[in-house]
């Protein structure tokens, strides 16, 4: 799933960040949470039923509660419920802001340590728990920092407990198993999920390090080129990697234009070479197309067609 949340309104990031030092500090020592005895939540069963409830009680495997104006408490095993809608904390929704704001570094260090709180605060193991939750944000966290270490420890982590995520939550994009299988560097498993999901940003990136591994520059460009044209699915570091790995390729003014005016402030990253520095200086040579020679030619066009993919594909076992 793609976490995609409305912008929101602009917070100071300093006071967000000690806000939710200040939450976590209370949650991790001493257990001080927003969540009390007698709460009311939803609770969506496996039926498609829903019931309003005052928690009691969590255990390992079930919820103690008392229904609506009754003070009988029952008991209600997880293996009956789909998901419980837990109001969120301070320490979350600042984590979430955080998130949203592309500060990914502070929003990693919050959702991790929500992952460790304590129960009465994460509803841990109980369907919709805090925990399971934040394990799976930190999968998308880190894929916006083109990190498939982290993402391959939290994928291991996340995979035992997918059953307790809200149903919305559950579906893991195969982009993540692209991004474990370049940090194993995986070749072959990287180029077989490109070539079945060949409109997907990142992996069209990954693809283009796997033919660079097998010593192919010529797919490898293609595949930079595609990458950064998809736009990196609205993950900018994606499309400004990939087109600066292009223009290590093969620089052309466009392209190294194109980089300058989006990405870099009318400048290219540190160390790029003096050529594509030289290239930066002079105007744009008219009559270019905007994805450079190579990649605008009919050449590019047949990349993605069936033979040309099985020629890819041909060598993986």
């Amino acid at each position: 799933m793609e976490i995609g949340l409305d912008r929101p309104p602009k917070h100071h990031p300093i006071k967000i960040l000690m806000r939710s030092l200040i939450a976590i500090f209370c949650l991790l020592t001493f257990g001080s949470v927003a969540f009390g005895q007698g709460e009311t939540v939803n609770v969506y069963l496996t039926g498609n039923r829903v019931i309003n409830i005052q928690v009691i009680e969590l255990d390992q495997t079930s919820i103690s509660f008392q229904a609506q104006n009754s003070k009988t408490t029952a008991t209600l095993p997880y293996s009956q419920i789909e998901s419980i809608e837990w109001p969120e904390p301070d320490a979350w929704k600042n984590a979430v802001t955080l998130l949203q704001e592309e500060k990914f570094d502070e929003a990693i260090q919050l959702f991790s340590q929500i992952t460790r709180a304590q129960q009465r605060f994460t509803k841990h193991p109980a369907p919709g728990n805090f925990s399971t939750r934040a394990r799976r944000i930190l999968i998308e966290a880190h894929r916006r920092k083109m990190d498939g270490a982290s993402i391959k420890t939290e994928f291991a982590a996340l995979k035992k407990e997918l059953r307790l995520l809200p149903p919305l939550e559950r579906k893991l994009l195969p982009i993540y198993e692209g991004w474990i299988y370049a940090s194993e560097k995986n070749w072959n498993e990287v180029l077989n999920l490109a070539a079945k999901y060949p409109r997907d940003a990142d992996l069209a990136l990954l693809e283009g390090y796997a033919h660079l591994a097998k010593s192919d520059s010529r797919a490898a460009g293609l595949a930079f080129t595609k990458a950064y044209t998809l736009d990196g699915g609205g993950n900018t570091a994606v499309a400004a990697l990939a087109l600066r790995e292009s223009i290590q390729l093969q620089p052309t003014s466009v392209k190294i234009h194109t980089w300058a005016t989006i990405f870099g402030k009318r400048k290219l990253w540190e160390g790029a070479p003096q050529s594509a520095i030289e290239l930066l200086a002079k105007p744009i040579a008219s009559g270019h197309a905007v994805l450079g020679e190579a990649e605008s030619t009919d050449e590019a066009e047949k990349f993605d067609t069936p033979e040309e993919k099985a020629k890819r594909i041909e060598p993986v076992k």
